[in-house]
C-alpha cells in the first residue's frame, strides 16, 4: 500500500495481530517490542505454510519485511512453579 506521501505500508502479522511499518527491514526484537511485548522473554517464528523458521540466536538480524508475512512469538522467560 502507498500513503499519501509517496511512502509504501507494510502489512504483517505477529501472533495474529496485524502490524504495520514503513521500514523494509526490521530486527526480530524490533518487531517483538512494536507488537508490545518483551524480546527478553520472547522470541520471534517466521511461519510459511508449513515451513517455520526460528530467530531466537538471531534477535537483531535484519528480516527483510514483505506484505502479509506471518511471525509468531514463543515465550522463552522463566517459568515460577508453585
Amino acid at each position: 500500500m502507498v500513503t499519501s506521501q509517496g511512502c509504501s505500508v507494510l502489512h504483517y502479522s505477529v501472533d495474529g495481530e496485524q502490524q504495520e511499518a514503513r521500514e523494509h527491514e526490521l530486527t526480530p526484537r524490533e518487531i517483538v517490542q512494536r507488537a508490545g511485548l518483551d524480546p527478553k522473554e520472547r522470541y520471534l517464528v517466521g511461519i510459511s505454510g508449513k515451513e517455520q523458521h526460528s530467530f531466537k540466536n538471531q534477535m537483531d538480524a535484519p528480516i527483510h519485511l514483505r506484505d502479509h508475512l506471518k511471525l509468531i512469538t514463543v515465550f522463552s522467560g522463566a517459568v515460577t512453579v508453585s
